[in-house]
């Protein structure tokens, strides 16, 4: 952290450790090689599983508290690191988000709320192997989760443009604002009948939307399909006296197929922070409006051995 010093030091600036971090993990790994082996039929099977924690203990003198970047702070007590984002003023019982009786409106909080940790707590990755009669079939899938995604800038174009699921969602009609309650005779009741005052792009174009970061908060799991090949090797006995000891013949493809939680429609959680000068440093979860697409491989080798 760069902090400003007295001109009497013979400094302006020094650079200070910022915070004290404990930090804790778990990591198991088995292999189970045979899984099972039945005649020229045999399938291998691998799984490894990282359990990561973190906690902040203590800051420079007298902060509780450090934002760095891109919804990013560090906050003693909680994981390194969480995101604190602009919210809805909510009702702190249920968390529901107080709107207005007559118009159906939500107020934005004028503080930041402390939301879900950016890093994944959970990583667990299968391997599989399956071979029979010079086949061999082979699988890699990862899960991660116990982390949350921002996607504010790609949301904000999508909303804007009136091409994102949310802005959709209700026909661009007048709505009930989702899990909402409002103030009637002191209490806090169900929202079930009071529609929102602004809707379609008049509502999704709004600071009152677009300016709610919390708004394309997200679920940062995944599962993903990360390798998949088949190789065939063919038999020795067919090269019998051509100079050639063995050859095979494979087809790989990666990054096939994902699956994310109904809550992240924007993007893969592993697309965040990306070149930008403003989204590089510690800062991690946030995506932008220029990652690239995720790539997906498809490729073929023949092997020859002399």
């Amino acid at each position: 952290m760069n902090v400003q010093l007295s001109n009497t030091t013979g400094a302006t600036s020094a650079l200070l450790n910022a915070g004290k971090f404990t930090n804790k993990g778990l990591e198991f790994d088995l292999k189970l090689t045979p899984l099972v082996k039945l005649g020229e039929a045999e399938i291998d099977f691998k799984i490894n599983y990282a359990n990561q924690d973190s906690k902040i203990t203590g800051l420079i003198d007298g902060v509780n508290e450090l934002g760095i970047g891109n919804f990013n702070y560090a906050v003693v007590g909680s994981p390194a690191f969480v995101f604190k984002t602009n919210d809805y003023y909510r009702d702190s019982a249920t968390g529901k988000v107080i709107v207005d009786p007559i118009t159906g409106m939500p107020t934005q909080n004028s503080n930041l709320t402390q939301f879900g940790r950016t890093l994944p707590r959970h990583i667990l990755g299968l391997n599989l192997s399956i071979k029979w009669k010079g086949f061999t079939l082979g699988a890699v899938a990862e899960y991660r989760s116990g982390n949350q995604i921002i996607a504010d800038q790609l949301g904000n174009f999508l909303d804007d443009n009136g091409i994102s699921v949310r802005s959709g969602s209700y026909g661009r009609r007048a709505f009930i604002f989702p899990n909402s309650v409002y103030l009637d005779n002191g209490k806090y009741v169900n929202n079930t009948s009071v529609y929102t005052q602004n809707y379609g792009r008049v509502f999704y174009n709004n600071d009152l939307n677009t300016d709610v970061t919390s708004n394309y908060l997200a679920d940062g799991s995944f599962w993903k399909l990360r390798e998949l090949t088949l190789i065939y090797d063919f038999p020795a006995s067919i090269f019998k006296g051509k100079g050639i000891k063995g050859a095979s013949i494979g087809f790989t493809g990666r990054n096939l197929f994902m699956w994310l939680p109904k809550s992240n429609q924007w993007t893969d959680p592993e697309f965040t922070a990306n070149g930008n000068n403003s989204y590089t440093g510690n800062a991690v979860g946030r995506s932008t409006a220029f990652n690239q697409p995720p790539t997906r491989f498809l490729g073929a080798n023949v092997t020859l051995n002399f």
